[in-house]
């Protein structure tokens, strides 16, 4: 194979390769979609958001999903175990709080317990690799996974709460606000944040899998 041949080859792979991903990734949202109508469709008013509602697990499994990734990647690429454990400590965290109802019937305030032990423990970690807990996150900051990761926390942590205000949904409705139209728009797109830290997860794992087989090579 000539050098010629051996370029038109990689250039045809990598494009390949960014065209499956979008694929794979839009079906996967499709899915979570068709999951939230199977939902929706037997259960009417405020009940379908309710405690223990399908797209309440389905945060939760993507969330779990997500750690799972995150650890691995770990497994991998050892010089990115200080960071990979830090983001599953932080993602432990969003957990537990997801989670809080649960945790709560062990006692009163379980989940505010569960939080502070595992954040202290995570920096503690963080402060005995600082050196290698840093080059990560600079490395990890100039990936597509990043992007990703950004984009689905600020979902998470910012756009579903405002765009899920009470005040907001009951102006668009009027007299004939429905809790469960707020809690559809607040609830399916914090989900989509989950997903898009899920696909960031998946992205990261390939680096860390290649990273990980050019040391050990």
């Amino acid at each position: 194979m000539n050098i010629k041949t051996e370029n038109k080859t990689k250039n045809s792979g990598w494009r390949l390769d960014l065209f499956l991903k979008a694929v794979f990734y839009a079906l996967v949202l499709t899915a979570v979609v068709h999951l939230i109508i199977l939902q929706a469709i037997p259960v009417h008013g405020d009940t379908l958001y309710a405690e223990g509602s399908l797209t309440e697990w389905l945060q939760i499994y993507v969330l779990a999903i997500t750690m799972l990734l995150f650890t691995w990647a770990g497994v991998k690429d050892a010089a990115s175990r200080s960071f990979n454990a830090a983001v599953v400590g932080f993602l432990s965290v969003v957990f537990v709080r997801e989670m809080d109802r649960a945790f709560d019937k062990l006692f009163d305030g379980a989940w505010q317990v569960a939080v502070v032990f595992i954040a202290v423990i995570t920096v503690l970690m963080v402060i005995r690799t600082t050196g290698s807990f840093w080059a990560k996150v600079k490395e990890f900051a100039s990936r597509p996974a990043y992007g990703m990761f950004l984009s689905g926390m600020l979902i998470v942590m910012v756009f579903s709460r405002l765009y899920g205000q009470k005040f907001l949904w009951k102006a668009v409705m009027g007299d004939k606000y429905m809790y469960s139209v707020k809690a559809a728009a607040e609830e399916n797109t914090e989900l989509l944040g989950y997903c898009l830290i899920m696909f960031s997860g998946m992205e990261w794992l390939a680096r860390c899998r290649r990273t990980g087989e050019k040391s050990n090579a």
